[in-house]
């Protein structure tokens, strides 16, 4: 009996531990992205960081979140371009740094490439 309440005292301190630790709602912020496009810059996009920026630089405009605006990049834009943008954005506006990349790439974006032209 007393084994079983150590087991469930335990579980439960284990349970309430994780969640102060573990955020399952965890995604890249802006910073993580300038990180891993200055990564991926020095390393011709060839290494995990060259996928996460390629990923986020290449505009979706999938009308999945109302607060992500969209781009209108030119088709011929390759992704060293785009992530150059990106860098020089992230690195001189410090707000976009807290926002979640996805967002913080779309600002930069949308602000260069505005689609209402």
């Amino acid at each position: 009996m007393l084994y079983d309440m150590n087991r469930r005292i335990t579980f439960w301190f284990v349970a309430l531990l994780l969640s102060f630790t573990v955020d399952v709602h965890a995604v890249p912020t802006g910073s993580d992205l300038l990180l891993a496009c200055s990564l991926a810059r020095d390393n011709n996009f060839d290494s995990i960081q060259g996928q996460m920026c390629t990923w986020y630089v290449i505009p979706c405009n999938c009308n999945y979140d109302a607060d992500i605006p969209q781009s209108c990049t030119p088709e011929n834009m390759q992704v060293p371009e785009l992530a150059n943008i990106v860098i020089e954005g992230l690195t001189n506006n410090e707000a976009l740094l807290n926002q979640t990349a996805s967002k913080s790439a779309a600002i930069i974006l949308a602000e260069q490439f505005p689609c209402n032209m």
